[in-house]
């Protein structure tokens, strides 16, 4: 069976200057809609397992008045909101430009075909945190990020923040993974993909 995802990755500017890993605090970005899918609760009760360590949440897009504001009072009741940054809905440029600055991908989301943002994270070079399920649980292997099991929410909560504990004090791993997010770009991009289209189903003349 050949597996090909939906989705294409682009390639990033091979002259690009290399992230800094090894700064003091560790920056995440979660990006998505405020729905149910994407599990956004998740992302903010993993910060509240984080207090006592100098983790920022860069939470990217937004929703309707009922659901933002339910998960800024989450925030708020959970004492996370200076750890917290809200950014609101942002052109897809800046959004490119702050995965640039960030040094993990948190993707909560539980359903999913193959989403963008995480091939947009893999063209950025930034290593991704999610959930193994969907299409991103195909793409996201040790080598760009790390996975964990789809279990229940308490689980998953303290699953996320282990991994997160866990590259806060390896930061080599961090830098490991982004530098490999240049073999997946070619790997996931369209050119790979047509390939193995060409390679399941030759065209043999008439």
């Amino acid at each position: 069976m050949v597996l090909i995802n939906e989705t294409g990755c682009g390639q990033n500017d091979a002259l690009e200057k290399a992230h800094d890993f090894h700064k003091p605090g560790l920056e995440l970005i979660w990006v998505g809609k405020f729905d149910s899918r994407k599990q956004l609760g998740l992302a903010i009760a993993t910060m509240e397992q984080l207090k006592d360590i100098s983790v920022k949440l860069h939470i990217v897009g937004d929703g309707t008045e009922a659901e933002s504001e339910h998960y800024r009072n989450m925030a708020s009741q959970s004492g996370v909101d200076s750890q917290i940054v809200w950014h609101g809905l942002l052109p897809n440029q800046e959004v490119q430009k702050m995965m640039k600055r960030s040094d993990l991908l948190l993707f909560t989301s539980i359903m999913e075909g193959t989403p963008h943002v995480v091939l947009e994270a893999v063209k950025n070079n930034l290593p991704i945190l999610c959930i193994k399920t969907c299409g991103q649980g195909e793409v996201v292997d040790s080598s760009i990020g790390c996975t964990i099991p789809l279990t229940n929410p308490q689980e998953s909560v303290s699953d996320f923040a282990s991994q997160i504990r866990m590259l806060y004090r390896h930061r080599e791993r961090l830098q490991k993974m982004s530098k490999a997010c240049n073999d997946k770009q070619i790997e996931l991009s369209w050119d790979s993909k047509a390939l193995k289209m060409i390679q399941a189903y030759p065209i043999t003349p008439p």
